[in-house]
């Protein structure tokens, strides 16, 4: 999408970024695109990426917790 680019001059469009994602049941929270967070967290060995907008946490933190568990071991 684009917009109008009030503060760059002699241009009249910026693009503009959607949201990643959106939250089941309330569309006021949302991600915004994370293109090289997400690229630093899947060159880490046994990473784990979930969505922000996921209406539960249960299954990111029992990722977690399995993975701290299997070092442990």
């Amino acid at each position: 999408d684009t917009a109008p680019c009030g503060d760059v001059a002699n241009q009249s469009s910026c693009l503009i970024l959607s949201h990643s994602c959106v939250n089941s049941t309330s569309a006021s929270f949302f991600g915004d695109p994370t293109v090289r967070i997400s690229a630093v967290v899947n060159a880490v060995p046994n990473s784990q990426l979930t969505s922000l907008c996921d209406a539960d946490y249960g299954p990111a933190l029992d990722g977690l917790a399995q993975k701290i568990l299997a070092r442990l071991q």
